[in-house]
């Protein structure tokens, strides 16, 4: 199985202020307010993002990977590991 693609988040009080620190080169491909997410233009398969809250989420989610193919390999899911952080298995397609 490869990775395709992988998005780490950090928490900021204020994601659209923060994100100038974390800039160099690096470009924003969403911001929502409450979540900017940054990547290299030469390697968009490595986002990073900071993020203030989502409302709709019990638990925050640190880390996403998206493998080559989520269905055939590996089950979906979004779970708390032990260190309490929010991951899940992506497929977006």
């Amino acid at each position: 199985m490869s990775v395709r693609r992988t998005w780490r988040a950090c928490t900021a009080g204020a994601p659209a202020e923060s994100h100038e620190f974390h800039r160099p080169g690096r470009e924003p491909m969403t911001d929502l307010g409450w979540i900017v997410t940054l990547a290299q233009p030469a390697w968009p398969g490595a986002e990073f993002g900071l993020m203030s809250h989502d409302e709709s989420a019990s638990l925050l989610r640190a880390l996403s990977v998206e493998p080559d193919d989520v269905n055939a390999r590996v089950p979906c899911f979004f779970g708390r590991a032990p260190d309490g952080n929010g991951v899940d298995a992506v497929s977006r397609r």
